[in-house]
């Protein structure tokens, strides 16, 4: 099916951004230069620009010109955050991708773990099990847990992607939360935390995945 002019027009200049032909902080071509470059009409590279400003990837600076905007983790998350929340995944997938991230991070926590990465682990389980009585403050150390986990791991895109689900799935963890006993939390995490701490894969793996799991059961 044939491409229209403002998707061709999108896909060219976030080709140039990605590859890094236009680097942050770079002016873009005008658009009489990229209507000649893309060969489609003005109007359709405007709006292509403005999906762009919209996403972020782009800033507009009045009477000066159009720029490659800086892109941190932080504006990531905010870019990508809302898509995915508002669009047609179900909390179902969203956890699917959640659980194998999360088992990946585990795997390279162990290989990467730092002693201040363990001592923080156990300091937030610790915090969990003193907020068995107020739900909220007990998901915000659950989810610091599992963050711990996913910054330890070495690996900086894991760790942006596995925010991004968690901010999503926030919402769905009080509504889970509202009907399991917090202190079954604390054991599933105290095991999790052991078998980190002995660095036994296949256990804290087994552990983490049955946790989903059980999770997921709810959704379907």
């Amino acid at each position: 099916m044939k491409k229209k002019p403002s998707v061709l027009a999108l896909e060219y200049i976030e080709r140039k951004i990605l590859t890094r032909e236009w680097r942050p902080g770079d002016k873009i071509s005008s658009e009489k230069i990229l209507e000649k470059e893309i060969g489609v009409s003005r109007s359709s590279i405007r709006s292509a620009v403005e999906k762009l400003v919209g996403l972020n990837m782009l800033e507009k600076k009045p009477g000066d010109g159009t720029y490659v905007n800086i892109i941190d983790s932080e504006s990531l998350l905010n870019t990508f955050l809302p898509l995915i929340a508002f669009s047609e995944t179900s909390y179902y997938e969203i956890l699917q991708c959640r659980m194998q991230l999360d088992i990946l991070a585990i795997e390279l926590f162990i290989d990467n773990m730092l002693p201040k990465d363990l001592n923080e682990l156990k300091s937030l389980h610790m915090k969990m099990i003193d907020s068995v009585n107020d739900r909220e403050r007990f998901i915000e150390f659950d989810m610091e847990f599992h963050k711990t986990i996913a910054r330890g791991s070495g690996n900086k895109t894991l760790y942006l992607m596995s925010n991004i689900l968690y901010s999503i799935l926030k919402e769905f963890s009080r509504e889970q939360y509202s009907e399991i006993p917090l202190e079954e939390k604390c054991v599933h995490h105290e095991k999790l935390f052991k078998a980190i701490e002995t660095k036994n894969k296949k256990l804290a793996v087994s552990y983490e995945e049955s946790s989903f799991l059980e999770s997921m059961a709810v959704l379907k």
